[in-house]
């Protein structure tokens, strides 16, 4: 899995473009990175994120469904020769790594009370700014046992920093909790959409939560879907996905129910789409555990990451 969350050597967050290789739709594999101290990727909607992760790889499989990206090229360009398939992760791929956290080969397993927020974000960043970025990779809490934000980065390297990893060190994953949301690709009864993912791509590439069982409350339940969703999330529907099991009552009926009061919202029918970490600004609310949903549309703190894979 990528060590940080997607990024960019330049940074934008709308849809209008400063020069021939920053923002608009589209966004070359060659001005992808997966390193701190950059903007992450924000602004795209999950079809040309699903498309940009599959690109960056040396050998894309052309595989269908996602959005068109102009600018993405055929082949790739960044030097990657030992990256021979890359994708988006999925709600498993994103559990799995949440849960090695809890092991005794993560930071929690290690003794330490959390994994805490990416707390960098400035409110005072302008669109298409080249200098000031409103959110960036690899920065870990502004303070010490600290959930607020502001524009201090407490670099991935500092003792402060490697409070934000996954391992309590340097070796871990950073940007899970905090910094910008990250979609994954998890879905709604493989729900597509025109404009936000106009075709969906083969069921290997996404975590599909059917209807049945999901979407089918009670009669007379006056539960919102998106917490009878979540309750129902349980190991034969979508084990080890970082949703029930991760629920700190029996049943979610508030928005922060997760493991350390993350959001525990799932997918429903007006948000097909899941997206995980929580975004800087979120507070204590943002963490490993916290899961949204979403149409799959764009916005400033909407992210995604890559990670290697077999397929």
């Amino acid at each position: 899995m990528g060590k940080y969350a997607t990024g960019t050597d330049f940074y934008c967050y709308n849809a209008t473009a400063t020069s021939s290789v920053s923002c608009g739709a589209d966004i070359a594999p060659n001005s992808l990175t997966i390193k701190p101290n950059v903007a992450p990727v924000t602004y795209k909607n999950i079809g040309a994120m699903f498309t940009m992760a599959k690109n960056m790889s040396a050998n894309p499989d052309g595989a269908t469904g996602g959005n068109a990206v102009t600018n993405n090229l055929s082949t790739n360009t960044m030097n990657l020769t030992n990256l021979s398939q890359t994708r988006m992760l999925k709600d498993a791929d994103w559990g799995a790594v949440v849960y090695l956290s809890t092991s005794d080969y993560g930071a929690l397993g290690a003794g330490n009370a959390k994994v805490y927020n990416n707390g960098y974000y400035n409110s005072a960043a302008t669109a298409n700014s080249a200098t000031i970025w409103q959110y960036q990779t690899g920065c870990g809490p502004v303070a010490t046992g600290s959930d607020s934000y502001n524009t201090t980065c407490n670099a991935y390297y500092t003792e402060i920093g490697q409070t934000a990893s996954t391992t309590g060190n340097t070796s871990g994953v950073y940007d899970m909790a905090g910094g910008v949301w990250e979609y994954a690709m998890a879905n709604r009864n493989n729900t597509s959409d025109a404009t936000y993912m106009a075709t969906m791509p083969s069921a290997k590439y996404f975590n599909n939560y059917t209807v049945p069982p999901f979407g089918t409350q009670p009669i007379g339940s006056d539960s919102n879907e998106y917490y009878f969703n979540f309750d129902i999330c349980a190991y034969e529907t979508c084990g080890g996905h970082a949703n029930y099991e991760t629920i700190t009552v029996q049943s979610a009926s508030l928005l922060a129910q997760s493991w350390g009061g993350d959001y525990s919202r799932s997918v429903d029918s007006s948000g097909p789409w899941a997206y995980r970490g929580g975004r800087s600004s979120d507070g204590s609310n943002a963490g490993l555990f916290a899961v949204y949903r979403n149409t799959g549309n764009v916005s400033f703190s909407f992210g995604f990451r890559v990670l290697q894979s077999a397929f």
